[in-house]
């Protein structure tokens, strides 16, 4: 079993890997971030295709656990 490769240690959702991305899949959001340097890359490579630009955004890991609670527990679907 490999360890989870998630930045966000005090995550509730941090080794639960399977959990943490059918999450992100239920709420149309975006990839976990333990995926997303992996297609940054493939995407800079398409956007330099493209003549395009990527940029990293800050991430803001306490203020979107409090979102997915908000919105789980707006739908119903609390753990």
């Amino acid at each position: 079993m490999l360890n989870c490769s998630c930045p966000y240690r005090r995550c509730e959702w941090h080794g639960k890997c399977r959990e943490c991305v059918a999450l992100h899949r239920y709420h149309a959001e975006h990839l976990p971030c333990c995926l997303q340097p992996l297609l940054r890359e493939k995407i800079t490579v398409l956007a330099g295709c493209c003549e395009m630009e990527t940029t990293s955004r800050v991430k803001e890991s306490e203020k979107f656990r409090e979102y997915v609670k908000e919105q789980d527990a707006v739908r119903g679907k609390g753990r």
